[in-house]
């Protein structure tokens, strides 16, 4: 999907940028989640903006989530690394042990979807140098 700026827009030295992408897992049966990430499978929110002049010091910029934040949300409190760069494996509290992170993430996209969890929108935001 393309969306152009309806006019030119100005940004200034500390001035921020907010892209939102909003996801329709809706379709899903049973609900799912859409998991972002690099692979085709997978879902990511980009932009690519032109600008004028030349910006020395800005090639790109990104920003993330806390995961930290996100494995309090979760209840993980401990967790191992695997083979897999993008997902690791939680070793506690124990009824959560030998779990991979993306399947409780799952599992609590799915409370959400079906009104057992509160939503939370995670916004990312780009500085701009």
């Amino acid at each position: 999907q393309n969306r152009l700026l309806p006019a030119h827009q100005e940004i200034h030295k500390g001035d921020h940028l907010t892209l939102e992408c909003t996801y329709d897992s809706s379709h899903l049966s049973p609900p799912g989640a859409i998991l972002g990430g690099l692979s085709t499978s997978q879902e990511m929110c980009m932009a690519f903006l032109m600008y004028y002049p030349r910006m020395s010091r800005l090639d790109n910029c990104g920003s993330h989530f806390d995961e930290k934040d996100l494995m309090k949300k979760l209840g993980i409190e401990g967790f191992k690394n695997q083979s897999d760069p993008w997902d690791i494996v939680v070793t506690s509290p124990p009824e959560y042990a030998n779990k991979l992170y993306s399947e409780l993430a799952l599992t609590y996209v799915v409370k959400i979807y079906t009104g057992k969890e509160n939503q939370s929108l995670i916004k990312i935001l780009l500085p701009i140098y």
